[in-house]
Order: structure tokens, then C-alpha cells, then sequence
């Protein structure tokens, strides 16, 4: 039987009380599996902690005295991952037996695959797919692929990977310069897959590998307001497609982005979260110096055109949360016409 090498587990913690038990107790089970199974905590306000604490023995913990975000805990505890391979979790998961080595056969199969995603179940119905990777739209909106879908698709490449839980070269993390600590949460995993891909690399779904995931698009209004989740989410969403696009991408797709942003702030307005859209556009402004020097570095990593980076960019919005009739009759036709007129020239 093939060894495989061993894996850091990194879980970023924050107020993860109702689940880090049972995520942990899964992920023991395949303890032989890992090196380190390094636990980020990001000064949770419960009894997240004092948990934590007790599986000292078991795992390297790290305690923030401040929330530094998802994208810095994750960061943070890769200075102390010692591993060829990462597998980041969210604490409101749980593995499965064995679930690693599917991945690990592909990962050293084939030294151009950054990341292995598995295939992620809803922890509350095992039997429904909560997500295989995510989709990207040329505008920069992601959803989760395949939400509930009764067909569970065969290994293969992905646009991007779910920060739920992936496996990750280590080597290419911090090559790439790991998550982007001014998105704090949200988009951190699309960003980095997409640097992924642009770098030249290539991110694989691998059937085989199974998780659960507590998913829920909604937050709980005591753990997050939904209102802060929609300014992270358009911030960065904006954020990603300045930093990762070429300039003469940006510019075909401008008019767009003006009207997408139109689209938006009336959106915004009727669902009541229009001053932090608002609040989102201020926060670019302020910090625009720090998100042209990433966009720097960013295009320093290139190593495939937007051509072939693109290739697979969903042209309409069919994730539910916007694809309602008006989107369906009126917005969806002008972007999928409008992607079909500008290929041409990306």
C-alpha cells in the first residue's frame, strides 16, 4: 500500500463553540494522517478557548489577543506549518475516514496541481452535496458549484476552491503569498485560486475525498449581521477582479462593471445594507495604495494569459440568492452577449 506524506491540518477558530468538539473528535480519528494539527484562534468572545485548551496535548494551539480575520489566522498559522501539504477546515466540519489520500495520490501525481478540493456534503443531510469548488463570473461574483445537486461529478479540474476545506501545496502558498489579509473573510479563496491558475496551476476536484459542512448562505444575526457579510463580499469581490485581471481585461469589461455597480447599489437599497455597499466603495478609496501594490505583485506571478485563465468564467449569474426572474429576463442576456462579443479580444 502507497504512504502517503503527512498533512497540517489548520483550523482557524472564532467563536466555535457550537462545533469544534465534533470537528475535532472527526478529525482524530484520522490523526495518523497529520503532522501538526495547528488551531488558529482569533480571540473568540466564548468558550471557544477554554475547549481549545484542553487538546493542548493534541494540537498546536495559537491565541490571538485580536480577530486578525480568516485570511491572517490562516496566514499566521502557516509559519508554523512544517508539511509538504496543508489541508485547511472550518470548524464547522467533519471528515470523513481516509478522506486525505485521494487528494494526496492526485497532488503527487502531478507537481502543477496547487489544491485538491473534495467533494463537501451538508453536515445536517449527509446525503446532499453542499458544494464541489465554486464558480467564478467574469464580474467577479462566486457561488458554490453544484449546491444540492443529485449527481456527484467525476475528478477534474475547477475554477476555484472552497476555504471549507482544501488541500493545498504548501511551497505554492507561500509563493503566491498566501491568502490576501485585507479581504479579513470572504473571497480570500477565490482570490487565491484564481492567482492559482494565472501563476499556472491547475486546482482538481476529487470525488473520492468526502467532508460536511454546517453551510448556510444566511448567517446567524448573533455570530455575524448578514449586512457585514454583503460588505466583505462586494468590497472584495471588487478588490479581486482589480487585482487579478490584466489592464486590457479591465478595461473591456468596464462598462459592465459600471452597470453591474448600478444593478448593485439598487439591490443593496432594497435589501437595506446600501451604506455598507456604499461603506465597501469608501474602503477601496482609502486604501488604494495597499490594493495597487498587491495587484503588483500580483501581476509579477503571471504566467498564463486571461484567455486561458478566464476560459471557464460563468457569462451568467445562476447562483439563487441573485438569480431572480429580473435577472433572468433582462440582466443575464446582456452579460452572457456581452462576454460572447469581448472573448474575442481578452
Amino acid at each position: 500500500m502507497k504512504t502517503f506524506p503527512l498533512v497540517d491540518l489548520i483550523i482557524v477558530t472564532y467563536n466555535s463553540e457550537k462545533y469544534i468538539n465534533k470537528c475535532l473528535g472527526s478529525v482524530f480519528k484520522e490523526s495518523g494522517s497529520f503532522k501538526q494539527l495547528i488551531i488558529f484562534d482569533n480571540n473568540s468572545t466564548d468558550k471557544t478557548r477554554s475547549i481549545l485548551i484542553k487538546y493542548q496535548k493534541r494540537i498546536k494551539l495559537i491565541c490571538s489577543n485580536k480577530n486578525i480575520g480568516y485570511a491572517g489566522g490562516v496566514n499566521e498559522a502557516l509559519k508554523v506549518c512544517k508539511s509538504k501539504y496543508f489541508f485547511i477546515l472550518n470548524p464547522d466540519t467533519e471528515v470523513s475516514k481516509n478522506f486525505l489520500n485521494p487528494m494526496l495520490k492526485v497532488m503527487e501525481g502531478d507537481k502543477k496541481i496547487g489544491a485538491c478540493q473534495p467533494a463537501v456534503y451538508l453536515l445536517t443531510k449527509k446525503s446532499t452535496l453542499n458544494l464541489t469548488g465554486k464558480e467564478t463570473h467574469y464580474l467577479g461574483f462566486d457561488w458554490i458549484r453544484d449546491y444540492k445537486a443529485k449527481v456527484l461529478p467525476l475528478i477534474g479540474e475547477i475554477t476555484s476552491f472552497s476555504g471549507s476545506g482544501v488541500l493545498i501545496r504548501t511551497s505554492l502558498f507561500n509563493k503566491l503569498g498566501g491568502y490576501d489579509p485585507f479581504y479579513f473573510m470572504y473571497y480570500e479563496d477565490s482570490d487565491l485560486s484564481w492567482r492559482m491558475r494565472l501563476a499556472g496551476y491547475k486546482i482538481v476536484f476529487v470525488p473520492e475525498s468526502v467532508i460536511f459542512h454546517d453551510y448556510k448562505f444566511k448567517t446567524d444575526e448573533k455570530y455575524q449581521p448578514m449586512k457585514q457579510k454583503l460588505y466583505y463580499l462586494e468590497r472584495n469581490r471588487l478588490i479581486t477582479i482589480f487585482k487579478n485581471y490584466e489592464i486590457k481585461s479591465l478595461i473591456l469589461i468596464l462598462p459592465l462593471i459600471f452597470l453591474t455597480e448600478v444593478l448593485m447599489l439598487v439591490y443593496s437599497l432594497s435589501k437595506g445594507f446600501i451604506r455598507h455597499k456604499i461603506m465597501g466603495y469608501l474602503n477601496i478609496v482609502i486604501n488604494l495604495d495597499l490594493i495597487l501594490e498587491s495587484r503588483k505583485r500580483t501581476q509579477g506571478l503571471r504566467r498564463t494569459k486571461d484567455s486561458t485563465v478566464t476560459s471557464n468564467f460563468k457569462s451568467v449569474l445562476s447562483f439563487s440568492e441573485l438569480n431572480t426572474r429580473a435577472v433572468r429576463i433582462f440582466v443575464n442576456p446582456v452579460l452572457n452577449l456581452y462576454l460572447s462579443i469581448i472573448r474575442k479580444f481578452i
